[in-house]
């Protein structure tokens, strides 16, 4: 699949967590845990789309690391938004919903454990 540049930037950003980023659906076979994963986003010029992030964890303290992790993201894209620089344009990257996360299980695993946050990204010329 190819993202666009923007998506490509949204990725970048997520990797300073320290993770590795996946787009949903397409996680490696035998992935090693704690990563995250991210819905694609298409969105037009001065418009604006929606995603959803969410990190995934296999481990004893797999609730804490959702929530320390969503924090982080929470104060890595302030109220204003991340600005987001990439080659023809720039992106906002906002929380759609404040500070608000959802914590989701794997259906087939128990011992697993997302912390999911819903953003918007809209879309500027350079």
């Amino acid at each position: 699949m190819s993202m666009k540049l923007y998506q490509k930037s949204v990725v970048a950003f997520l990797k300073e967590t320290g993770l590795p980023v996946y787009i949903t659906g397409q996680v490696p076979k035998g992935a090693s845990f704690p990563y995250i994963t991210l819905t694609t986003a298409y969105a037009p010029f001065a418009q604006s789309a929606g995603l959803t992030v969410t990190a995934w964890f296999c481990e004893d303290h797999a609730h804490t690391r959702c929530v320390e992790l969503m924090d982080e993201l929470c104060a890595a894209i302030p109220e204003s938004g991340a600005m987001l620089r990439y080659h023809g344009g720039m992106a906002v990257l906002r929380r759609a919903a404040g500070s608000f996360i959802t914590l989701v299980g794997d259906e087939n695993d128990r011992r697993i454990l997302g912390g999911r946050m819903r953003l918007n990204v809209h879309l500027y010329d350079a």
